[in-house]
């Protein structure tokens, strides 16, 4: 099955095609600039890369976050967009799964990961993954918001901790005694549309009940 997969929830998105999970072709989205007009200049490339036809296209995913809220929503809209002519399947997953996913295959020795990022006032979001004798992983509850005198309570000792935040978030987690507890990538690391592209593959399946085509928005809405 072919795939067109998108990831645009952090500072670094992210396009691939896929067929049965193997790349077949992939392009960084540029960090600055107008990316609703890149994305479909890189959309275009990758295709040409691939020297796939749009009508190829057997399933389309992205990313829904956590993360940057406009991102996730023009991926979500973009996705949603190319599959209507064809009426073809969409499938949103999460965005922090993806990097937990590719977080395990990097670090095979490792079995507990945690992904978070900044949520600003003063909280961030965050979930751990945990391997399974499968060789998948299983969520540790829903995407939560902690607050900052909570950080300490976050982490255990075998977490592996990744953020497309680091550099952002490193002041905040030191004060706070987060750094001191578990293993942590001391870099940005950012979700890939590949790993985006092999969850979707995943759950496209008979029975199995897609998440909403919709972004992770943990705070809750402002009321006036």
């Amino acid at each position: 099955m072919k795939v067109l997969a998108m990831e645009i929830s952090s500072a670094v998105g992210s396009v691939a095609l896929l067929e049965d999970g193997d790349v077949a072709s992939r392009a960084d989205l540029p960090v600055s600039g107008g990316r609703t007009t890149t994305l479909f200049d890189v959309l275009e490339h990758v295709r040409e890369q691939a020297a796939w036809g749009w009508d190829a296209i057997d399933l389309f995913a992205a990313g829904r976050g956590p993360g940057r809220y406009s991102g996730m929503r023009i991926a979500l809209t973009a996705v949603q967009g190319l599959a209507a002519p064809g009426r073809r399947p969409v499938r949103a997953v999460s965005s922090g799964a993806a990097l937990a996913y590719a977080l395990a295959e990097a670090h095979p020795d490792r079995n507990e990961f945690v992904v978070l990022g900044d949520a600003r006032r003063d909280r961030v979001w965050h979930s751990r993954f945990i391997r399974v004798s499968t060789g998948g992983l299983e969520q540790d509850g829903d995407w939560r918001l902690a607050e900052r005198d909570e950080f300490k309570a976050l982490l255990r000792t075998s977490d592996l901790v990744a953020s497309s935040e680091w550099v952002r978030l490193r002041p905040v987690l030191e004060s706070a005694g987060l750094l001191q507890v578990g293993t942590w990538i001391e870099r940005d690391v950012f979700p890939a549309a590949e790993w985006v592209g092999r969850l979707a593959l995943d759950l496209h399946r008979p029975g199995v009940e897609g998440e909403p085509l919709l972004p992770i928005y943990l705070h809750p809405a402002v009321r006036r």
